[in-house]
């Protein structure tokens, strides 16, 4: 196999990958495994499937709400370790699965199938050709709300960058609840995630998402941390052993309350599908 045994040398396969030939080369050589680049060491906090979360404190986030004809992205690097008997939580600001509960939500069913949902409190927008998440692998799950006006809004969900589901069905309302933002469970409590969490972000903008804005969140699902910019309205990432909260560093400060989990310092690795062979995986996740 091919090493990258110092900094020079990493920056000239690099040089060589942005050449037409080299390109070709660099993703055959990616593509069989002959090319290992090496993982970098990222922190995730880990949740225990009874109790664990993060939380605001009972805050009510109504920066984090959606207005009408609003777009909303929603994206999370988790790992699975346990199933549920029920399903389990994995991020947002919906206090139930009705679609009388107003909000947001990703969650994976009993049935190990991570879905995405929305609700204004009388209509709600759900995928259905789900994530099959698999235990011990670390995954980014991109849910997007993009909103259409008078059409029927659009929802979607990635894995990785993996296209999961499109369901355009109805305009959905505003979306403002109040409740707070959560991590690791479905609000109010229950269906608590059993696993590791590494990073979450949102991003909420007035109108529609644009296709090369969609195409920034989800070329960025191996990037720890993103710069803030207009549209982001949280950023948390688990980054400090020490740490007892998760620190807003979207600028917005939305401090997330960590209840009960523990911190995992092991370096993890994010499968990078190749766009021919997505069967096979390898790369890296970047700082």
């Amino acid at each position: 196999m091919i090493g990258l045994p110092s900094i020079w040398g990493r920056r000239w396969v690099r040089h060589w990958a942005r050449t037409s030939r080299g390109q070709r080369r660099f993703e055959e050589l990616l593509d069989v495994g002959y090319l290992l680049i090496p993982p970098v060491s990222g922190g995730a906090i880990n949740l225990d499937g009874v109790d664990d979360q993060v939380t605001r404190g009972g805050t009510d986030d109504a920066s984090l709400d959606v207005a009408d004809n609003t777009s909303l992205c929603l994206q999370v690097i988790c790992k699975l370790d346990a199933v549920g008997a029920t399903g389990r939580g994995i991020a947002g600001k919906k206090a139930g699965l009705a679609a009388s509960n107003i909000g947001y939500l990703l969650r994976m069913s009993s049935g190990e199938n991570v879905n995405w949902r929305c609700s204004d409190g009388t209509d709600q927008i759900a995928t259905t050709n789900d994530f099959n998440m698999v235990g011990g692998v670390w995954n980014t799950l991109t849910g997007i709300l993009t909103a259409n006006g008078a059409t029927n809004d659009d929802l979607i969900i990635y894995a990785n960058t993996e296209l999961r589901d499109t369901v355009n069905s109805t305009v959905l309302g505003s979306i403002e609840n109040n409740q707070q933002f959560r991590l690791g469970t479905v609000g109010g409590g229950g269906e608590f995630w059993d696993g590791g969490i590494a990073a979450a972000r949102v991003w909420i903008k007035s109108g529609q998402w644009t296709s090369a804005e969609i195409d920034y969140f989800v070329q960025n699902w191996n990037t720890l941390l993103l710069p803030p910019d207009a549209n982001q309205r949280l950023q948390w990432l688990a980054a400090d052993p020490g740490q007892t909260s998760l620190t807003d560093l979207s600028g917005n400060g939305l401090t997330g309350t960590l209840v009960g989990t523990t911190y995992e310092a092991d370096p993890f690795v994010i499968p990078q599908w190749h766009r021919n062979r997505p069967e096979r995986s390898s790369a890296l996740i970047r700082m």
